[in-house]
């Protein structure tokens, strides 16, 4: 799986997306599961709007409480940017306190914030249990407005018991769109 996602991250290319927020590329590459043979176009449509759902999710949910429980999985990794070093969190407490210190830097930054929406550009279908989602993290005032773009990768994997998790993220260019190559 490693290997994939390195491939994957690898041969990423880099285009504007910034009028294209609504546009989900739908690769028609084969997808080979180590497990369970090729993926059909509807897996690999179904998988995509899961991973999409839960991403969803984590924008929406105002109980920061129910993330380590049922958007990220733990041990979870932040891959870091300049201002915010990277972190691997094994316990929930710690994945709420890194939510919460990360959201006060925000609303200190932004103070005018009221939410924030996730554009996705792409999703990266690895196999049946592994995803990347690329897309944009845009932060809006109460009357909709814009005030700051932010792209983000996360990282996706489906548990048996769970379902789909996050796994980790790493902030990006917004224009970072991740997919896998044409075979």
């Amino acid at each position: 799986m490693y290997q994939e996602i390195y491939w994957c991250l690898i041969r990423a290319r880099l285009y504007s997306v910034l009028n294209n927020f609504h546009r989900i590329e739908m690769s028609t590459s084969t997808i080979v599961d180590n497990e369970g043979g090729r993926l059909t176009v509807g897996e690999i449509a179904e998988i995509k709007a899961q991973v999409i759902k839960l991403v969803n999710k984590y924008y929406s949910t105002k109980d920061n409480s129910i993330i380590p429980k049922e958007i990220m999985n733990i041990p979870y990794t932040f891959m870091g940017t300049p201002n915010t070093p990277p972190f691997a969190a094994t316990d929930p407490e710690k994945v709420i306190e890194q939510y919460n210190r990360y959201n006060k830097s925000v609303l200190e930054a932004e103070p005018d914030k009221h939410e924030a929406i996730y554009t996705p550009n792409n999703v990266c279908v690895l196999s049946r249990t592994s995803a990347i989602i690329s897309g944009n993290n845009t932060h809006l005032r109460a009357d909709g407005s814009a005030i700051s773009v932010h792209g983000v990768v996360y990282v996706l994997s489906k548990f048996k018991d769970k379902g789909w998790r996050i796994v980790a993220f790493a902030p990006t260019a917004t224009d970072t769109v991740i997919r896998k190559a044409p075979e």
